[in-house]
C-alpha cells in the first residue's frame, strides 16, 4: 500500500474512532436523563434496563444478528417488561439458546447501557 493510501486509511480511522465517542457520548447522555416519564410508577425505564443488566436478566454482550419486524402477536419485553403490543415495532434474537425480545426504544437503552458500561464498541 503506498504511503498516501496508508495515511488516507489511519485518517478515515482516526475519524470513525472519533464519531464512536461522539456516539457513546450522546447514548450515555441519552440514558442518564432518560425520566420516569418513560417508566412505569416510581421506576425510570433506564433504571429498569439497568437493573435487568446487574442481576443477569439480560444479557452483557451483543449478539450477531438482530431481527426486526412488527410484532405478530403480544409479548413481554425483555428490558422493561411491559406488553410489546401487535402493532408495535419488534427486535428479537438469542444468545445462548435464550429468546430476547424488546420494544424499539427499550432495545435501544439495552445497546446504550452497554457502552456506557464499555461492554460493546460499535465497529
Amino acid at each position: 500500500m503506498s504511503a498516501e493510501l496508508e495515511r488516507q486509511v489511519k485518517d478515515l480511522e482516526a475519524e470513525r474512532d472519533a464519531l464512536w465517542a461522539i456516539l457513546a457520548a450522546v447514548m450515555r447522555i441519552l440514558v442518564d436523563t432518560a425520566t420516569s416519564e418513560w417508566g412505569v410508577g416510581d421506576v425510570p425505564l433506564v433504571q429498569r434496563v439497568r437493573r435487568r443488566l446487574d442481576d443477569g436478566t439480560l444479557p452483557r454482550e451483543r449478539p450477531e444478528k438482530v431481527w426486526s419486524g412488527p410484532a405478530l402477536y403480544e409479548q413481554g419485553c425483555s428490558g422493561c417488561g411491559d406488553q410489546i403490543l401487535g402493532a408495535q415495532r419488534i427486535y428479537v434474537f438469542s444468545l445462548a439458546d435464550l429468546p430476547f425480545a424488546f420494544h424499539i426504544g427499550c432495545y435501544g437503552l439495552w445497546l446504550g447501557e452497554l457502552v456506557r458500561r464499555g461492554l460493546y464498541r460499535p465497529t
